[in-house]
């Protein structure tokens, strides 16, 4: 299984309304990472993605990346 943190944003969508199918690929679990609202976990993913190596793969910025390096 796979797990991706990203956040609701429209380009994203697709992940969170079922437009995109995974039946010829691992399973993908998406979870919704964000700073408000009810099903977000939390405003810490970069740190959670780059230092604790916490999720697979995760929405995140270049500059934040770079920092993290």
């Amino acid at each position: 299984m796979i797990t991706l943190a990203i956040d609701r944003y429209d380009s994203l969508m697709p992940f969170f309304d079922g437009t995109v199918s995974f039946t010829d690929h691992p399973e993908i679990h998406v979870m919704q990472f964000g700073r408000m609202g009810a099903l977000r976990r939390g405003s810490d993913r970069h740190e959670r993605m780059l230092q604790d190596l916490e999720f697979d793969a995760a929405e995140t910025s270049l500059a934040s990346y770079i920092v993290a390096r």
